[in-house]
């Protein structure tokens, strides 16, 4: 399913950071999700993580790193 994902030209051109912890992401061996929660109120990094578990149907353990103000990164493993 993952293989069938991908950008569009101009949305490879729009992505710029200036961020460390992007260049630790890179050729992991995983797949990652940039996202961003635009909810007031403070996240529950557990219940977050429960949810996306389910809703996504993951075989293996999701992990979410917080890397900004309510901006996270999603890792998925290979099977």
């Amino acid at each position: 399913m993952w293989n069938r994902l991908s950008r569009t030209e101009k949305e490879q051109s729009d992505l710029i950071t200036e961020k460390e912890w992007v260049k630790d992401l890179v050729n992991v061996g995983k797949h990652y999700l940039l996202g961003k929660i635009l909810q007031c109120k403070v996240v529950n990094m557990e219940a977050m993580k429960n949810v996306f578990q389910k809703i996504w149907k993951l075989s293996l353990e999701l992990h979410i790193k917080e890397v900004g103000d309510k901006l996270f990164v999603f890792l998925f493993y290979d099977k």
